[in-house]
């Protein structure tokens, strides 16, 4: 197939535009709805392997709840 030259923009017809920008739209909604279908099925599907971790703190940096009268940071528990 040779390949067709390129026509400016302006010297398209308004129909002509009209069907590309319609296309390239359609094109552009078609990405994105393959993008979140992946997102939802990495996010949904795959969270049960990321729960655990977030339940269980690492023990031995849990932060104390009091502070001392003269600190403005809080400390870190060395359990």
């Amino acid at each position: 197939m040779p390949v067709l030259p390129s026509v400016p923009w302006h010297k398209r017809s308004r129909r002509e535009q009209t069907i590309l920008v319609v296309f390239f739209a359609f094109a552009f909604i078609l990405l994105i709805s393959i993008t979140a279908g992946v997102v939802f099925f990495c996010v949904y599907t795959q969270n049960h392997k990321y729960l655990a971790h977030k339940e269980d703190p690492p023990k031995a940096l849990t932060m104390v709840t009091k502070q001392e009268p003269n600190s403005t940071m809080p400390t870190i528990n060395p359990r």
